[in-house]
C-alpha cells in the first residue's frame, strides 16, 4: 500500500506483464452475459444477490460491485458451474 499526504492508505493497482486493460475487462461480464453463460435468467442472478444463501435454493455465483455496476468474473462463473455439477452414477 502507498500513503499520500493525508495518511490514508491507497491501493496500488497490480501491474500485469503483457496483459492489456481490455483483456482484464473482458474477464468481467455483465448480468446479461453472465446469465447467458450459465444458462440462467438475469432475475435469478439478481434474486441470488439480494437473498444470499437460503435453504433449498441454489446460491448464485460470486459477483463484483463496481460503482453502480455489477459484474461477474468468468472464473467465478466457471466455479459456480462446477460446484453445481451433478453426475449420475
Amino acid at each position: 500500500m502507498k500513503t499520500n499526504n493525508s495518511n490514508k492508505p491507497q491501493l496500488i493497482p497490480e501491474r500485469t506483464e503483457g496483459v492489456s486493460q481490455m483483456e482484464i475487462t473482458k474477464q468481467l461480464l455483465t448480468e446479461k452475459e453472465a446469465a447467458r453463460m450459465i444458462s440462467m435468467s438475469v432475475s435469478f442472478l439478481r434474486l441470488s444477490r439480494m437473498t444470499g444463501k437460503l435453504p433449498n435454493r441454489t446460491t448464485g455465483p460470486n459477483w463484483h460491485k463496481l460503482g453502480k455496476s455489477v459484474r461477474y468474473s468468468i472464473a467465478d462463473l466457471n466455479a459456480f458451474l462446477e460446484k453445481n455439477r451433478r453426475v449420475m452414477s
